[in-house]
């Protein structure tokens, strides 16, 4: 069962718990939407990580910060996340 959380783009993580005799716990951490990640004219809302969560169906997200190009994070732009990170939070 927690595989198959874990499979879900909004889940960062998830724990799945079975206590005796008939009580099950689940505890989930959803991933925040933390930018928009433009690729081969698809929009994706992307999380701090760089985790695409979904794509942008609506102008809810429209002010998150915008990056386009292959891939939403790297080496070289994890510094420029981090400052978005403390410009916009």
């Amino acid at each position: 069962m927690r595989g198959r959380l874990m499979s879900l783009p909004l889940v960062k993580n998830a724990s799945v718990r079975k206590f005796f005799p008939n009580r099950l716990v689940i505890e989930i951490t959803e991933r925040q939407p933390f930018g928009l990640w433009q690729k081969d004219g698809v929009v994706k809302i992307i999380a701090a990580d760089g985790a695409p969560i979904d794509e942008l169906r609506d102008a809810k997200f429209a002010n998150l910060p915008f990056v386009v190009g292959e891939a939403p994070i790297s080496a070289s732009t994890n510094s420029s996340i981090c400052s978005m990170k403390r410009r916009f939070a």
